[in-house]
């Protein structure tokens, strides 16, 4: 069982690749990226709305568990399903952005 230092720092790095893939595609910087800008970005890639949803709902539930000492980031995707989710996203991305 991870302790949970050790589950906020996975969750950290989840939404380190998540904003450093959003960030990357479109010449941003990932440290300035809301959630709001993530899922604005995902949105207007053409990114479906299941994954935005589900990215939006992984990114917030992580945010709750480090700004505000909820648990459900615990609940809402392991590691293997967020890598999943990116790499559903990230040919999306990649191809909005050779456009």
């Amino acid at each position: 069982m991870q302790s949970t230092g050790q589950t906020r720092d996975a969750l950290k790095q989840i939404r380190a690749a998540i904003a450093g893939l959003v960030a990357d595609m479109n010449n941003l910087l990932a440290d300035g990226l809301t959630t709001a800008d993530i899922i604005r970005i995902l949105q207007e890639a053409g990114v479906p709305e299941a994954d935005s949803m589900a990215t939006q709902q992984l990114l917030t539930a992580m945010e709750d568990a480090e700004y505000g000492g909820g648990t459900a980031a615990g609940q809402a995707a392991t590691p293997d399903q967020a890598g999943a989710l990116i790499a559903r996203i990230s040919p999306i991305l990649e191809r909005s952005h050779s456009r």
